[in-house]
């Protein structure tokens, strides 16, 4: 009897109490990513974080699209407020471009409170808290398999597809 109150009390303490939840300190966190060559994908991040991606094939125009969705765990919303709380105080350039051509390359964008923070970073030489960032959400993104039936539009999406160059008339 002494040990089955031992082991209800323990199992209120362990499952009965639940971690503060800690709310996102970003309100969207969008993202475009191309492999410099035909991959390429867009994801959003929602302040209830739901990320919804699309990932492409992209030749000279969308050739085709798989688009899925999911929601953070608490621990990669923590890791989200990190990476969001020092970018708000390292405040990262606009650019970071190593004069690539083939080399893949993403446009991150982060909205908080009426401020938005957008980088754009080419090439994968840039060991800096935008690039750790971006491959956070890159690596955690790749895991989504709720795949759905409709497309998604991302405003940074029009990015990823090649601007033909102006036609020249003899």
């Amino acid at each position: 009897m002494k040990n089955t109150i031992y082991l209800l009390i323990v199992l209120i303490v362990t499952f009965g109490c639940s971690p503060d939840k800690i709310e996102p300190a970003y309100d969207s966190i969008e993202l475009a990513y191309s492999s410099g060559g035909t991959g390429a994908f867009s994801l959003t991040i929602d302040s209830s974080n739901v990320v919804r991606k699309c990932e492409y094939k992209i030749i000279s125009e969308i050739e085709s699209t798989e688009c899925y969705y999911g929601t953070l765990s608490q621990n990669s919303i923590d890791s989200l407020n990190y990476f969001v709380n020092k970018l708000k105080e390292a405040k990262p350039d606009t650019l970071y471009d190593s004069m690539c051509q083939d080399c893949s390359w993403y446009i991150i964008k982060v909205s908080e409170g009426g401020t938005t923070m957008k980088s754009e970073v080419v090439g994968d030489n840039h060991k800096n808290l935008i690039d750790s960032l971006a491959n956070f959400i890159i690596k955690r993104s790749r895991s989504m398999q709720n795949r759905v039936d409709s497309t998604y539009t991302f405003k940074l999406t029009s990015r990823l597809v090649p601007k033909l160059p102006p036609r020249i008339e003899k």
